[in-house]
């Protein structure tokens, strides 16, 4: 049951398969939760800042590899 305040997130597979860290390895879905679960509590917009900057730290200098869609909805 949701509940006021609570977030769905809908997004594509581009930010966990995305090549990147000191191993040049993927993200993978895993870290994606745990970062997601990390600031939760944050409003959307921190979030989105949040989400582009750890995209881009993890990427570094490689190419991105496919396109990347995250929507943040706020019940």
């Amino acid at each position: 049951t949701l509940q006021e305040n609570d977030i769905i997130y809908l997004f594509t597979d581009g930010f966990y398969d995305q090549f990147g860290g000191p191993e040049g390895r993927k993200y993978k879905t895993l870290q994606l939760y745990s970062l997601l679960c990390s600031f939760g509590s944050e409003p959307l917009e921190k979030q989105k800042e949040i989400l582009e900057n750890t995209f881009k730290e993890w990427k570094g200098n490689r190419n991105q590899i496919d396109d990347v869609s995250f929507m943040g909805i706020k019940i």
